[in-house]
Protein backbone atom coordinates (compact mmCIF):
# COMPACT_ATOMS: atom_id res chain seq x y z
CA UNK A 1 0.00 0.00 0.00
CA UNK A 2 0.93 3.69 0.32
CA UNK A 3 2.70 3.09 3.66
CA UNK A 4 4.88 0.32 2.20
CA UNK A 5 5.81 2.47 -0.79
CA UNK A 6 6.79 5.33 1.52
CA UNK A 7 8.87 2.97 3.70
CA UNK A 8 10.66 1.58 0.65
CA UNK A 9 11.37 5.09 -0.64
CA UNK A 10 12.87 6.19 2.69
CA UNK A 11 15.00 3.04 2.84
CA UNK A 12 16.21 3.53 -0.70
CA UNK A 13 17.11 7.18 -0.05
CA UNK A 14 19.00 6.17 3.10
CA UNK A 15 20.96 3.51 1.25
CA UNK A 16 21.86 5.95 -1.52
CA UNK A 17 23.03 8.58 0.98
CA UNK A 18 25.04 6.10 3.03
CA UNK A 19 26.75 4.80 -0.09
CA UNK A 20 28.17 8.33 -0.66
CA UNK A 21 29.32 8.96 2.91
CA UNK A 22 32.43 7.05 3.84
CA UNK A 23 35.89 7.77 5.22
CA UNK A 24 38.58 6.80 2.72
CA UNK A 25 41.03 6.22 5.59
CA UNK A 26 38.70 3.89 7.48
CA UNK A 27 38.52 0.24 6.47
CA UNK A 28 35.37 -0.24 8.52
CA UNK A 29 33.62 2.59 6.68
CA UNK A 30 34.73 1.18 3.33
CA UNK A 31 33.41 -2.24 4.28
CA UNK A 32 30.09 -0.78 5.38
CA UNK A 33 29.78 1.05 2.09
CA UNK A 34 30.31 -2.15 0.11
CA UNK A 35 27.69 -3.93 2.18
CA UNK A 36 25.23 -1.08 1.74
CA UNK A 37 25.92 -0.97 -1.99
CA UNK A 38 25.22 -4.68 -2.21
CA UNK A 39 21.97 -4.19 -0.31
CA UNK A 40 21.04 -1.32 -2.59
CA UNK A 41 21.56 -3.49 -5.65
CA UNK A 42 19.50 -6.35 -4.22
CA UNK A 43 16.78 -3.87 -3.31
CA UNK A 44 16.56 -2.53 -6.88
CA UNK A 45 17.66 -5.44 -9.08
CA UNK A 46 16.48 -9.01 -9.46
CA UNK A 47 18.66 -11.72 -10.92
CA UNK A 48 17.23 -14.66 -12.85
CA UNK A 49 18.50 -17.99 -14.15
CA UNK A 50 17.82 -19.53 -17.52
CA UNK A 51 18.77 -22.54 -19.61
CA UNK A 52 22.10 -22.40 -21.36
CA UNK A 53 22.47 -23.10 -25.07
CA UNK A 54 24.24 -26.36 -24.22
CA UNK A 55 21.37 -27.49 -22.01
CA UNK A 56 18.77 -26.50 -24.58
CA UNK A 57 20.61 -28.38 -27.31
CA UNK A 58 20.87 -31.48 -25.13
CA UNK A 59 17.13 -31.31 -24.39
CA UNK A 60 16.28 -30.96 -28.09
CA UNK A 61 18.51 -33.88 -29.07
CA UNK A 62 17.11 -36.13 -26.35
CA UNK A 63 13.57 -35.19 -27.38
CA UNK A 64 14.28 -36.28 -30.94
CA UNK A 65 15.73 -39.56 -29.68
CA UNK A 66 12.57 -40.15 -27.64
CA UNK A 67 10.51 -40.35 -30.84
CA UNK A 68 11.89 -43.88 -31.19
CA UNK A 69 9.89 -44.85 -28.10
CA UNK A 70 6.57 -44.32 -29.86
CA UNK A 71 4.59 -47.26 -31.17
CA UNK A 72 4.19 -45.38 -34.43
CA UNK A 73 7.18 -43.29 -35.46
CA UNK A 74 6.32 -39.64 -36.11
CA UNK A 75 8.91 -36.98 -37.03
CA UNK A 76 8.53 -33.86 -34.90
CA UNK A 77 9.80 -30.34 -34.43
CA UNK A 78 11.26 -29.38 -31.05
CA UNK A 79 11.57 -25.82 -29.76
CA UNK A 80 13.44 -24.94 -26.56
CA UNK A 81 13.02 -21.45 -25.09
CA UNK A 82 14.83 -19.47 -22.41
CA UNK A 83 13.03 -17.99 -19.41
CA UNK A 84 11.99 -14.91 -21.40
CA UNK A 85 10.50 -16.90 -24.25
CA UNK A 86 13.37 -16.46 -26.69
CA UNK A 87 14.31 -19.37 -28.92
CA UNK A 88 17.51 -21.11 -27.87
CA UNK A 89 17.18 -24.16 -30.13
CA UNK A 90 14.66 -25.31 -32.71
CA UNK A 91 15.13 -28.59 -34.57
CA UNK A 92 12.94 -30.19 -37.22
CA UNK A 93 13.35 -33.88 -37.94
CA UNK A 94 13.62 -35.15 -41.50
CA UNK A 95 10.11 -35.83 -42.73
CA UNK A 96 8.41 -33.30 -40.46
CA UNK A 97 6.64 -30.72 -42.66
CA UNK A 98 8.17 -27.26 -42.55
CA UNK A 99 6.18 -24.25 -41.41
CA UNK A 100 3.21 -25.27 -39.32
CA UNK A 101 4.88 -27.67 -36.88
CA UNK A 102 7.66 -25.22 -36.12
CA UNK A 103 5.02 -22.64 -35.22
CA UNK A 104 2.99 -25.16 -33.22
CA UNK A 105 5.97 -26.30 -31.15
CA UNK A 106 6.99 -22.69 -30.54
CA UNK A 107 3.46 -21.73 -29.47
CA UNK A 108 3.30 -24.66 -27.06
CA UNK A 109 6.55 -23.61 -25.41
CA UNK A 110 5.52 -19.94 -25.34
CA UNK A 111 2.25 -20.89 -23.67
CA UNK A 112 4.29 -22.33 -20.82
CA UNK A 113 6.36 -19.15 -20.44
CA UNK A 114 3.35 -16.83 -20.67
CA UNK A 115 1.14 -18.73 -18.23
CA UNK A 116 3.73 -20.35 -15.97
CA UNK A 117 2.34 -23.83 -16.53
CA UNK A 118 2.09 -26.52 -19.21
CA UNK A 119 0.09 -26.15 -22.40
CA UNK A 120 -1.91 -29.20 -21.27
CA UNK A 121 -3.00 -27.34 -18.15
CA UNK A 122 -4.13 -24.43 -20.29
CA UNK A 123 -6.20 -26.83 -22.37
CA UNK A 124 -7.67 -28.61 -19.35
CA UNK A 125 -8.54 -25.42 -17.51
CA UNK A 126 -10.50 -23.83 -20.33
CA UNK A 127 -11.65 -26.53 -22.74
CA UNK A 128 -11.92 -29.88 -20.94
CA UNK A 129 -15.41 -29.32 -19.56
CA UNK A 130 -16.90 -27.93 -22.74
CA UNK A 131 -18.11 -24.85 -20.85
CA UNK A 132 -18.97 -22.18 -23.48
CA UNK A 133 -17.80 -19.18 -21.39
CA UNK A 134 -14.44 -20.83 -20.71
CA UNK A 135 -14.10 -21.85 -24.34
CA UNK A 136 -14.75 -18.25 -25.32
CA UNK A 137 -12.18 -17.05 -22.81
CA UNK A 138 -9.55 -19.45 -24.17
CA UNK A 139 -10.28 -18.35 -27.72
CA UNK A 140 -10.00 -14.70 -26.70
CA UNK A 141 -6.70 -15.31 -24.92
CA UNK A 142 -5.25 -16.96 -28.02
CA UNK A 143 -6.46 -14.08 -30.17
CA UNK A 144 -5.09 -11.39 -27.86
CA UNK A 145 -1.70 -13.10 -27.80
CA UNK A 146 -1.59 -13.36 -31.60
CA UNK A 147 -1.16 -17.12 -31.59
CA UNK A 148 1.47 -17.23 -28.84
CA UNK A 149 -0.93 -19.37 -26.78
CA UNK A 150 -2.26 -22.76 -27.82
CA UNK A 151 -4.48 -25.06 -25.71
CA UNK A 152 -2.83 -28.30 -26.86
CA UNK A 153 -0.59 -30.66 -24.87
CA UNK A 154 3.07 -30.82 -25.83
CA UNK A 155 4.44 -27.75 -24.07
CA UNK A 156 6.43 -28.42 -20.89
CA UNK A 157 7.55 -25.77 -18.41
CA UNK A 158 11.06 -26.13 -16.96
CA UNK A 159 11.73 -24.74 -13.49
CA UNK A 160 14.63 -24.40 -11.09
CA UNK A 161 13.95 -27.05 -8.46
CA UNK A 162 15.77 -25.03 -5.80
CA UNK A 163 13.61 -21.90 -5.89
CA UNK A 164 10.77 -22.67 -8.31
CA UNK A 165 11.78 -20.00 -10.81
CA UNK A 166 11.12 -20.57 -14.50
CA UNK A 167 14.28 -21.30 -16.49
CA UNK A 168 12.75 -22.21 -19.85
CA UNK A 169 10.27 -24.36 -21.72
CA UNK A 170 10.18 -26.98 -24.46
CA UNK A 171 7.45 -27.48 -27.05
CA UNK A 172 7.04 -30.45 -29.38
CA UNK A 173 4.71 -30.89 -32.33
CA UNK A 174 4.30 -33.53 -35.02
CA UNK A 175 2.96 -36.56 -33.15
CA UNK A 176 -0.24 -36.94 -31.11
CA UNK A 177 -0.56 -34.40 -28.30
CA UNK A 178 0.13 -36.90 -25.49
CA UNK A 179 3.13 -38.18 -27.44
CA UNK A 180 4.43 -34.66 -27.98
CA UNK A 181 4.29 -34.07 -24.23
CA UNK A 182 6.07 -37.36 -23.50
CA UNK A 183 8.82 -36.46 -25.97
CA UNK A 184 9.30 -33.04 -24.33
CA UNK A 185 9.44 -34.49 -20.82
CA UNK A 186 11.86 -37.20 -21.90
CA UNK A 187 13.99 -34.56 -23.54
CA UNK A 188 14.41 -32.72 -20.24
CA UNK A 189 14.98 -35.89 -18.23
CA UNK A 190 17.46 -37.59 -20.55
CA UNK A 191 19.03 -34.47 -22.01
CA UNK A 192 20.14 -33.06 -18.68
CA UNK A 193 21.34 -36.46 -17.42
CA UNK A 194 23.64 -36.77 -20.43
CA UNK A 195 25.25 -33.47 -19.45
CA UNK A 196 26.28 -35.02 -16.12
CA UNK A 197 23.94 -32.61 -14.42
CA UNK A 198 21.95 -33.40 -11.32
CA UNK A 199 18.41 -33.85 -12.62
CA UNK A 200 17.17 -32.57 -9.25
CA UNK A 201 18.31 -29.12 -10.34
CA UNK A 202 15.34 -28.99 -12.71
CA UNK A 203 11.68 -29.85 -12.42
CA UNK A 204 8.98 -29.92 -15.05
CA UNK A 205 5.32 -29.06 -15.32
CA UNK A 206 3.78 -31.55 -15.72
CA UNK A 207 5.97 -33.81 -13.62
CA UNK A 208 5.03 -36.97 -15.51
CA UNK A 209 3.52 -38.04 -18.84
CA UNK A 210 0.22 -39.78 -19.51
CA UNK A 211 1.09 -41.22 -22.91
CA UNK A 212 -0.24 -44.74 -23.59
CA UNK A 213 1.21 -45.27 -27.08
CA UNK A 214 4.78 -46.14 -26.17
CA UNK A 215 6.70 -49.19 -27.30
CA UNK A 216 7.60 -51.05 -24.10
CA UNK A 217 8.44 -47.83 -22.22
CA UNK A 218 6.93 -46.89 -18.85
Amino acid sequence: GTYQKATNKIRLMSLKENSRLFDKDSRNSSFATEAETSELRSFMLRSTTTLTLAAADAIANASIEAVNHLVKFAPVTVTVLDNAGGILVQKRMDGCPAGAYAKFSYAKARTCIHLGTSSRTFRSKYTAGGDPPKMTQASSMVSVMNGDLIPVAGGVLIKNALDGSVVGAVGVSGAAADEDEYIALEGVRVGTSKMDMDIDLLETVPAAHCCTTLSGID
